[in-house]
């Protein structure tokens, strides 16, 4: 394999650019899939291709493909992908998309007949390619089907749902401006919440913004200033709705950001409120259950939000529980566990509203943890 800006053979023998590989990808969705241009694909699909997947792995050349897109076009006549962020690295190509479309037709999907249920299904995808020769030669695809089978409603019954763990550490950086790299956590469209993670450099500018919505950060190292004072590592700042301010950093950051809303530019403070800073080592832990203690951070009473900080011993168990409401966690230190796996350190945990699950540690964990709603035992 060579390593650099250029990669593999095309036609003709010319060196393949990264450029290159990721056109070939778009053509694969904007092509194939939003515009059902399907007689292209022997151009950039192998005819040997091989897809692999959490439960069907296997050959998926262009007829294969073909009959993919056509199932899912009956099930969604307005079908579509829309590209989120491309990276390109030697022979491979990482994409993230949205597929979105509305479910008027009928649609084979999860071993079983989806008669049209009008919903519209909108749901985060990852691919990686690797292309030689100027085809795709192979793919992995990633994406939560239940999720997709609850937006539709047509999740079974009798299924609880699980824990989703978010392997950050795996997840592609996406340039967002000069000096500022992302990576997405988590999106929940419908209420315009997610979770990110923010990478930046000493270089970058940002300038005055409004909060429509509020804000809460984590950083993880470095620290991140605004005019109300400084966020060091381990510790949390609160941004709330119509918050106006300006970001600086002076040796970089890089901090978990947990958004409801959205920002938008700004020119004056006015009488906006303030952002806010909680420095953690300041609260006191409190034991809620034993071997579990506490640091409550913040919480939005009405609105039945709040984070907080747990500490959990070595050989813990939380008993079964059921979510009413979602939640999600970030592993500072240690590993905790549940039904869906391990979650380690500076990775992260979604639990949706129904989720039903207990949780253990073998080691002991501290875990940042943002709750909508509450649980209930089972």
């Amino acid at each position: 394999m060579l390593h650099g800006a250029q990669y593999g053979t095309i036609q003709g023998g010319k060196l393949m650019s990264e450029a290159d590989g990721k056109a070939i990808v778009r053509r694969f969705f904007d092509e194939a899939w939003n515009q059902n241009r399907v007689a292209e694909l022997n151009e950039y699909i192998s005819a040997d291709n091989i897809h692999r997947g959490p439960s069907d792995d296997g050959p998926r050349g262009p007829e294969q493909i073909r009959q993919g897109i056509k199932r899912w076009r009956t099930g969604f006549p307005d079908f579509r992908y829309q590209i989120e962020a491309l990276i390109a690295k030697d022979d491979l190509v990482t994409a993230r998309v949205t597929m979105i479309g509305t479910h008027t037709g009928i649609l084979s999907f999860a071993s079983r007949i989806l008669p049209p249920t009008g919903k519209l299904l909108r749901t985060t995808e990852i691919f990686i390619f690797r292309i030689a020769g100027g085809k795709i030669i192979e793919f992995w695809a990633t994406w939560d089907r239940l999720s997709a089978l609850e937006q539709l409603g047509t999740a079974p019954a009798t299924m609880h749902l699980r824990s989703r763990i978010i392997p950050v550490s795996d997840l592609p950086w996406e340039d967002r401006q000069p000096g500022v790299k992302r990576k997405s956590l988590w999106e929940d469209p419908a209420t315009q919440r997610r979770a990110i993670i923010n990478r930046i450099e000493p270089s970058a500018r940002f300038a005055r913004h409004r909060h429509v919505g509020d804000e809460l950060v984590f950083v993880i190292e470095g620290a991140i200033s605004d005019e109300f004072g400084t966020i060091t590592a381990g510790n949390m700042g609160y941004r709330p709705h119509r918050c106006v301010h300006t970001l600086s950093t002076k040796h970089g950051v890089t901090a978990l950001f947990i958004i409801t809303g959205r920002t938008e530019p700004a020119t004056e403070r006015g009488t906006a409120p303030p952002s806010e800073i909680i420095a953690l080592h300041e609260l006191p832990w409190v034991e809620r259950v034993p071997g579990v203690r506490q640091k409550q951070i913040w919480e939005d009473t009405a609105g039945e939000r709040r984070a907080l900080l747990a500490r959990f011993e070595p050989g813990t168990t939380l008993p079964p529980h059921r979510h009413v409401g979602d939640e999600l966690i970030f592993v500072i230190e240690g590993a905790n566990a549940d039904e869906s796996g391990v979650v380690t350190t500076g990775n992260m945990n979604y639990r949706p509203n129904g989720c039903v699950h207990s949780v253990t540690t073998q080691n002991g964990a501290t875990v940042l943890a943002v709750v909508w709603g509450r649980t209930e035992p089972v």
